[in-house]
């Protein structure tokens, strides 16, 4: 009988340690997804940045006159 009980016991623990690891797993999958979003984001305003660095060293910026530089950036 308390065998039983000590074997039941072991295995609820079992159980909620898988459902911590399980939780934890997920938590650090959306990290990893937003971290990505995040390079995502910083790539293409660096790629923005050396664009228009490269265009204000030609000479080419009137055209961001004529938009307005109406761009903002989250």
């Amino acid at each position: 009988m308390i065998q039983d009980l000590v074997v039941m016991d072991n295995e609820a623990q079992q159980r909620v340690r898988a459902q911590q690891r399980e939780v934890e797993v997920q938590a650090l999958t959306h990290q990893r997804i937003r971290l990505e979003q995040a390079k995502a984001h910083l790539r293409q305003a660096f790629a923005e940045l050396r664009k228009l660095q490269a265009d204000i060293a030609s000479g080419n910026f009137n055209h961001y006159a004529m938009e307005g530089m109406t761009r903002t950036y989250r």
